[in-house]
Parts: structure tokens; sequence; C-alpha cells
């Protein structure tokens, strides 16, 4: 029917690094279908799919083997989920789950930081939908462990079970 869809566990194990489907400038606009099965073992700075424009993404389920974590030095957004960093237009992300563990380790950071973490999705923009969808995963963030902390350092968490952000 046209539609990329999985037809069997993927077991990730073997990448390195990561590159999300889908950018600001290209994003992906199709539909795709996870078929149920599972996807496993990816270790990941960055969700599966980037910036997604009038997609539809159904059936794709994230098994608790799977960790998307960011850590190091910030100085601005950090905004991180297992599936989708954005999704606009008429986007719809329906009959997903995510079990990953999801974490953001600022305690190193020597400027302030906002994290946005979703279960899912990081943003559902204005048209845009999650429907029928669940996360049973785990969430860490550390914002510091700076000795002298003071008033101005602040670092926020915005946690949300399957979006952070909705527009």
């Amino acid at each position: 029917d046209g539609v990329p869809t999985i037809v069997g566990d993927v077991d990730m194990s073997l990448v390195e690094v990561w590159t999300p489907i889908g950018t600001e400038n290209r994003p992906f606009n199709i539909k795709f279908n996870g078929g149920g099965f599972e996807i496993k073992h990816l270790n990941a700075s960055a969700p599966i799919f980037g910036y997604c424009n009038d997609a539809e993404i159904s059936n794709v389920i994230i098994d608790e083997s799977c960790n998307f974590v960011q850590k190091g030095d910030f100085g601005a957004t950090i905004n991180l989920a297992p599936l989708a960093l954005e999704i606009a237009g008429a986007s719809v992300v329906s009959q997903c789950k995510s079990e990953a563990n999801i974490t953001v380790d600022g305690s190193s950071t020597t400027a302030n930081y906002i994290s946005h973490l979703g279960g899912l999705v990081v943003s559902v923009e204005e048209g845009a939908k999650v429907s029928e969808c669940e996360f049973r995963g785990n969430i860490t963030t550390v914002a510091s462990n700076k000795i002298n902390i003071t008033a101005a350092d602040n670092s926020y968490s915005y946690v949300g079970g399957l979006v952070s952000k909705n527009a």
C-alpha cells in the first residue's frame, strides 16, 4: 500500500550514532506503520523522528531496553523524547507505546538550561494530535551538582507523560 511498515522486531544494538528521520528543512511527511513490533536496544541522544509535518506514525513500540540520554554542558534548551521531536500540521501519532528510559544529566552544566522531556513526543503543534498512546518508561533529570548554587543558577525541566509541550 506504499506505507513503510516494520515487519518484525528491530534490534538497534549495533547503531552507534542515531540521526532522527526528518529535519526542520525537510520534515518527515508520510505514513509510517510500526506494525506493533518492538524497537529494541536503541541508545541515542535524539528521538527516532525529528520534525514531522502532515505525517502519520502508528503502532510503534519502543521497548524498555532503549535509552535516550543527553548529558554534558548545556547553555540552552534541551528537547528529548523517544519517538518524535515535533509533530506539526495535520500529523497524527496513534497507538504508539514507549517503555524507554529518558535521561538529561546537566550536573556538569556551567550555564542555566531548560529541558523539555516527553515520554513519547517533545512538542505537538496546533493541528497535530497524539491519540491512543502510552508511556511506561522512566524519565530522569539531574539539574546541578554545583557546590555554590546561587539564585541566578536556574535550570528547569518540563516533563510530560506523553508530550512535554502542546501548542
